[in-house]
């Protein structure tokens, strides 16, 4: 019924239901608990349409591109339509056309924001936004944040160790979470957070935000600072990390942490997807059941980073890059300076509708599930994203295909050793290259290899099928002291390969 009900309405005039909804954390958690996938879905679609014929329609880049697709003419007004336009991409798009030709009537726009890429897969990119991009987002990120860290507004501050500069995630990150909480801008460095904590005092709950290698590092280091003194919770993203990863901030921090992750990417937005309590309980229920995360991601040997989004803001649809599973990116606000239509970053990975992953986890573990539903809030009936690292991060091994998600998880058990990681393939060998902790002593690179490699066969089966065949294919350690050789970048906390 209520799925007829909103096919009916206007777009303009859903926008502004949306817009009223999330106005409100508590009405917004309180209707998204009850929605069906099926609204959304209808929805989402509808959106999709609008915004690719729009393109089409006021963005030169966009007809041009389609053009040199041999698509001339293109209307767009069903979903069979939309999902039958070509998949736009950084390489195809982005570098091929020029900034105002990317944007909206052909131009900038009057007031907004220029972010820069990381530069990370080569050249700097820049990113145009409008002012009137931030409207939504703010509320969306605002009940995200509401709804995963339940903050005590009036005693909360938060601490942003993004890297400082153009960058989207430090720059926006700030300019979003001021409208609604005390934020300090710290940037990278440990002892201004330190710093910090001592002039405020354990009175105050902080909420430190930042990438996970640059987390892990600001504890290990700083072991002797008296952290279980404050209440302090974690925000971290631009990377992925192992299952277990969490516990190891238990050694520092209160028994009741929250480490939240997020997804998002310059190209597109910051916020697209976020943890929440239910993607994080059936993550870490993949860990231990095998059978569940194949049935979830279609690979047993995969413990992607799970996340949901909201598809009124994003419309994600599952498909195939180089062979392996992907998915491609329509940003759905109308306000957007440069539309992103079926873009892709080639992000490993794929999204299911709420519903479906609820059977699937029923099935396989329902004592499991019944005690968390009976113990938590109810579960937002948003859709769920799983993002698995790049579709190009991958080596292959005598036809196995070993992910650097992987080689992260079976590094865990050295974590107080190991600080990062390059993975290369050197001729026919697997060469893994680790960066020293600062203090820490080597291990025998044997013993390493060894480790690593019994720890890689009980996540990848193709891989230790491989290695039951060829023991050459133990990887080949290289040790290097911290900051030393490929780690010596002065940007090493936004590494993609960590440990």
């Amino acid at each position: 019924m209520l799925s007829s009900i909103t096919t009916l309405l206007p777009l303009s005039l859903l926008e502004k239901i949306e817009f009223k909804i999330l106005s409100s954390p508590k009405r917004a958690q309180r209707i998204l608990t009850r929605i069906p996938d099926k609204v959304f879905t209808i929805n989402s679609q509808r959106k999709a349409v609008e915004i690719a014929q729009r393109a089409i329609d006021r963005v030169p880049a966009y007809a041009t591109f389609l053009a040199d697709q041999q698509r001339i003419n293109c209307t767009v007004k069903t979903i069979e339509e939309f999902e039958g336009l070509p998949i736009t991409t950084k390489e195809n798009y982005v570098k091929k056309y020029g900034y105002e030709s990317r944007c909206v009537g052909g131009k900038f726009p009057l007031c907004g924001n220029i972010d820069e890429s990381s530069g990370s897969s080569g050249k700097p990119t820049n990113w145009i936004r409008a002012r009137r991009e931030e409207d939504l987002l703010l509320k969306a990120v605002e009940f995200e944040y509401v709804y995963t860290f339940k903050p005590h507004h009036e005693r909360t501050i938060i601490l942003s160790a993004w890297s400082s500069g153009p960058w989207a995630t430090g720059v926006k990150f700030c300019e979003l979470m001021e409208h609604f909480a005390l934020v300090k801008n710290t940037g990278t460095d440990p002892q201004a957070i330190i710093e910090t904590l001592e002039t405020f005092g354990p009175g105050y709950e902080y909420i430190i935000a930042g990438y996970p290698l640059f987390l892990q590092k600001l504890f290990d280091e700083n072991k002797k600072f008296a952290w279980k003194d404050f209440t302090i919770h974690l925000l971290t993203g631009g990377d992925s990390n192992p299952p277990k990863w969490r516990e190891h901030f238990n050694r520092f921090l209160q028994e009741d942490v929250k480490v939240i992750s997020s997804y998002g990417c310059s190209d597109i937005d910051i916020g697209i997807g976020f943890e929440t309590p239910i993607s994080q309980f059936i993550r870490e229920l993949c860990v231990e059941n095998p059978d569940l995360r194949e049935e979830l991601f279609e690979d047993r040997s995969q413990i992607p980073m799970l996340f949901q989004y909201n598809p009124l803001m994003h419309y994600i649809e599952n498909i195939t890059i180089k062979g392996q599973p992907s998915f491609c990116v329509t940003l759905l606000d109308p306000h957007a300076a440069s539309p992103k239509v079926r873009y892709s970053v080639e992000d490993r990975g794929g999204v299911r509708e709420f519903s479906s992953v609820f059977k699937i986890v029923r099935r396989h573990e329902p004592k499991k599930l019944r005690e968390f539903l009976a113990h938590n809030d109810t579960p937002l009936r948003l859709p769920f994203l799983f993002v698995g690292g790049r579709v190009d991060g991958t080596l292959s091994f005598d036809g196995a295909n070993v992910f650097p998600e992987q080689v992260a998880h079976a590094l865990s058990p050295l974590r107080d050793v190991v600080n990062n990681f390059v993975m290369k393939k050197k001729g026919s060998s697997f060469l893994l290259q680790l960066e020293l902790r600062k203090g820490a002593r080597r291990i025998s690179r044997k013993r390493v290899s060894n480790i690593i490699g019994q720890e890689l066969s009980k996540l990848n089966r193709d891989y230790a099928e491989s290695l039951e065949n060829n023991h050459l294919l133990f990887p080949q350690i290289e040790w290097f002291s911290y900051g030393t050789g490929p780690f010596r970048k002065s940007n090493a906390i936004k590494f993609k390969r960590i440990c």
